[in-house]
């Protein structure tokens, strides 16, 4: 996590420019960064303060189109980054998809000389969920296989390459709820846990980092899975006492229009064992007989709802 970078040997000239891209970056992270704590009603440093000495990683990625080109090719399945903010430029290729809150999956389309954001997990963390890590994946789509076509007639490269900067806190900083999103269901959901701690236990969940450091570590790691579960049967639980509420208020319902139909019930036969001129079919008779009618289907129906509520809390 705080490795020395990488340097390709035969490009001596790679550090000073990967500096200087990452640097501009970088900057601009910061940028964004203070724009996000103005818009949350935070002071602007709320973010850069505890961004500063975080383990920034500046990594371009590139996939050959001339091996991996074939359509519906995963070239990074879905998934959402483990850092704070995420920052990269247009890819020569398109193939990048995100899904917004609502589960809709759309196509990035990054204009020429802009840039594209991504809130990651720390993010999420430090703002009770108030600012979500975001889904994306890279395949090789239509668009793709029509930008490879194009790039192939005029002889240009089929790599595709993407320069991304991966912002971090820094690895000693707690992540929490601001306490402009402290509640107690957020503090459950996202209990406290070091930067670093976070992503190597990131890491380990999907084996890049099988194992973890420390004792300090493992525990962090357990704890932050174990507050997650927690927060799940909570929820769970709830559901649970709000359903069990809404089968009580049914079957008091229900035993109500029982009632109500054994009254009516009695009331029309009482009239039915009138004598003479007294027994008459009239506008009284005829209003006990649907009422009758109207309570027996409430009852059929709540009767059916009982029985599917009941079927669900199994």
């Amino acid at each position: 996590m705080h490795a020395d970078p990488v340097l390709p040997y035969n490009f001596p000239e790679w550090k000073i420019v990967m500096d200087s891209w990452g640097n501009l970056m970088l900057a601009t992270v910061i940028t964004v960064a203070e724009m996000c704590a103005r818009g949350l009603g935070l002071p602007t440093d709320t973010f850069t303060s505890l961004m500063k000495y975080g383990p920034h990683l500046l990594a371009p990625t590139g996939s050959d189109l001339a091996r991996f080109g074939k359509l519906g090719t995963v070239l990074a399945s879905f998934h959402s980054d483990i850092n704070f903010l995420t920052i990269h430029g247009r890819a020569r290729f398109p193939g990048l998809f995100v899904w917004t809150r609502e589960g809709k999956r759309s196509a990035v389309k990054v204009p020429q000389g802009c840039l594209l954001l991504q809130a990651g997990k720390q993010f999420e963390r430090l703002t009770g969920g108030q600012v979500l890590a975001g889904f994306h994946e890279v395949i090789v789509s239509e668009q793709t296989k029509e930008a490879i076509d194009e790039a192939s007639k005029v002889g240009r490269s089929l790599w595709r390459v993407s320069s991304t900067m991966f912002a971090h806190i820094a690895s000693d900083h707690i992540l929490h709820p601001l306490k402009s999103f402290v509640t107690p269901e957020t503090m459950k959901k996202y209990p406290p846990i070091k930067a670093g701690a976070q992503v190597l236990a990131e890491l380990a969940a999907i084996n890049i980092r099988k194992t973890l450091d420390t004792n300090d570590q493992r525990l962090d790691h357990i704890q932050n899975w174990k507050g997650e579960l927690e927060v799940k049967r909570s929820e769970l639980e709830k559901e649970i006492d709000s359903t069990e509420t809404y089968l009580v208020r049914i079957e008091k319902r229900l035993q109500s229009l029982q009632d109500n139909l054994h009254i009516t019930q009695t009331t029309l036969a009482n009239r039915e064992k009138r004598y003479d001129i007294d027994l008459v079919h009239d506008d009284v008779q005829k209003d006990l007989i649907m009422e009758i009618s109207a309570i027996q289907g409430a009852i059929t129906l709540l009767s059916r709802t009982i029985e599917q509520t009941k079927e669900q809390l199994r």
